[in-house]
């Protein structure tokens, strides 16, 4: 008895022959051995050939939100504003209060500089962090008041 080799499934019950294996299609993996069927690439990655075993993550600074994604093209670059900081991600985090994030594909938030603050969620740019006042000085960087 041979049993069909990751990347591989066989669909029909009773058969033992490795010439019966079928590989899984692109945007499937399959990571084990003898299996009826092949698994969905999760959201946040690909399978980009036909007889995955694994899936690919998405990077950091990306986001995909559909399974069965069959390319890298799949993974989407966050916009200015977000961020992703981890592989994987079916979304983008919104750019904190006290951050600004003013890249394209950003894989972490910037942190505000002490002496300003940053009220507002998504910002875009360092202008966004305003500068506090002599009077409501602020000795602390990423924060959402003086």
């Amino acid at each position: 008895m041979q049993y069909c080799p990751s990347g591989t499934y066989q669909p029909v019950p009773g058969s033992y022959s490795i010439r019966a294996c079928l590989n899984c299609s692109i945007g499937t993996y399959n990571p084990s051995v003898g299996q009826t069927s092949c698994y969905s690439c999760p959201v946040g990655s690909y399978c980009d050939v036909i007889g995955s075993s694994n899936f690919l993550s998405c990077p950091s600074g990306t986001y995909q939100s559909s399974m069965d994604s069959i390319s890298a093209q799949a993974c989407l670059n966050c916009r200015v504003g977000n961020y992703s900081p981890s592989i994987g991600q079916a979304s983008c985090l919104n750019c904190p209060l006290g951050y600004y994030c003013d890249s394209v594909g950003a894989s972490s938030a910037r942190i505000c500089p002490s002496g300003t603050y940053q009220p507002i969620p998504d910002s875009i740019s360092v202008e966004a962090c305003l500068s506090c006042t002599s009077t409501t000085n602020n000795i602390y960087p990423g924060q959402i008041t003086c």
